[in-house]
């Protein structure tokens, strides 16, 4: 399992490919990118194993790094620089006003020292599935990785605003974009 926040997310592509090249990962690549920044060291993704599964994450309140940023990131990874597919979803954290404290989706969400519901529902609890998913793959931790968009309740009740997920961030394959 790799994940990187940040540079750390732009970084991920070419620590994948280091990760490949040394023979690592041939069972089962799980990766994790959390609002990434650019890509400046690239590697090359073609030779991602088809089992490989990938979490691509944007808060819709970063002000430090553009959701087509991370996108393109994603991109590279779910067609494998061009060259295939694998299961990923690109994953839109949204903020929720509607009660106290406001829940803001922000660049720092993943990093935040206030575990409010942004953290609990959206971070760690994607990660703790992709972990089991490397132990022992279930169609519950597959789900909560490539699926789920719960995010909980208020205590009022109503709905916390949902993960937005997709395969097509740019809606250039004719799903919905950001």
């Amino acid at each position: 399992m790799i994940s990187g926040h940040s540079l750390g997310g732009g970084m991920l592509p070419y620590i994948a490919t280091k990760v490949v090249e040394a023979g690592w990962g041939t069972n089962q690549l799980v990766l994790d990118i959390e609002a990434g920044a650019f890509d400046t060291l690239k590697g090359n993704l073609t030779s991602l194993p088809n089992n490989t599964i990938a979490n691509v994450v944007v808060y819709d309140n970063d002000d430090v790094v553009p959701a087509c940023i991370t996108a393109n990131l994603f991109e590279r990874i779910y067609t494998k620089d061009g060259t295939g597919r694998i299961n990923a979803s690109f994953i839109m954290v949204r903020t929720d006003y509607h009660g106290y404290p406001r829940e803001l989706a922000s660049h720092y969400s993943f990093t935040d020292l206030v575990q409010d519901s942004i953290y609990k529902w959206a971070i760690p609890r994607r990660l703790d599935a992709m972990a089991i998913y490397l132990i022992q793959p279930t169609a519950q931790a597959l789900s909560v990785i490539l699926e789920d968009t719960n995010m909980g309740i208020w205590s009022d009740g109503k709905l916390f605003n949902s993960l937005f997920r997709t395969d097509d961030p740019f809606a250039k394959r004719g799903g919905s974009g950001i």
